[in-house]
């Protein structure tokens, strides 16, 4: 009748969870500084496993850490003893270098006056921005905008909260000649 009948038997099934290689990706800290990095915990799968970077410039890698890394998109292949494969790609950013944009410069209107004004805005980096402005080379302030000036040569050097840069810029504040009577 096609029935075969036999003696009860048990059958034990392991599934061992997905691989997962609990990833942190930190970006580059300053622009052009190549110092980002990715580093995995591997979990999950059948150990041993197999690690494989891939990445710009010819970048290969069979570390599981990996830094001093370019901004780019890096593949990481990991194989377990179990022959699955486990791929993705994470992408390493930089931020955009510091910009010293002037919003307005203003020279002193008369003659022994201390009226002129520096105004800037910033761009790039990573925000948190720090300012440090001499007059003739030495210090004057460290807010953004300056006001109420005299004549001379004032610089501005501009970092952020990694401590990127600085950007530097300069400017000669004027003021007219006296005024003679003749």
């Amino acid at each position: 009748n096609g029935i075969c009948t036999g003696g009860d038997f048990k059958i034990n099934v392991t599934v061992n969870p997905p691989l997962n290689p609990n990833t942190i990706v930190s970006p580059v800290s300053c622009f052009e500084a190549n110092d980002g990095s990715i580093s995995i915990d591997i979990q999950g799968g059948i150990p041993p496993y197999s690690v494989l970077w891939t990445g710009p410039n010819n970048f290969t890698s069979k570390s599981e850490n990996i830094s001093n890394l370019k901004p780019g998109d890096y593949l990481l292949t990991i194989t377990d003893n179990g022959g699955f494969p486990f791929t993705e790609k994470y992408t390493i950013t930089e931020p955009q270098p510091i910009s010293i944009t002037t919003l307005s410069e203003k020279d002193v209107s008369c003659f022994g006056a201390a009226d002129a004004s520096i105004s800037i805005e910033i761009a790039g980096g990573n925000g948190g921005y720090k300012y440090l402005w001499n007059k003739n080379n030495e210090f004057f302030s460290l807010e953004r905008n300056i006001s109420n000036l005299s004549p001379g040569l004032y610089s501005v050097a501009v970092s952020d909260k990694n401590n990127c840069g600085p950007a530097q810029m300069s400017y000669e504040i004027t003021q007219p000649d006296p005024l003679t009577i003749k």
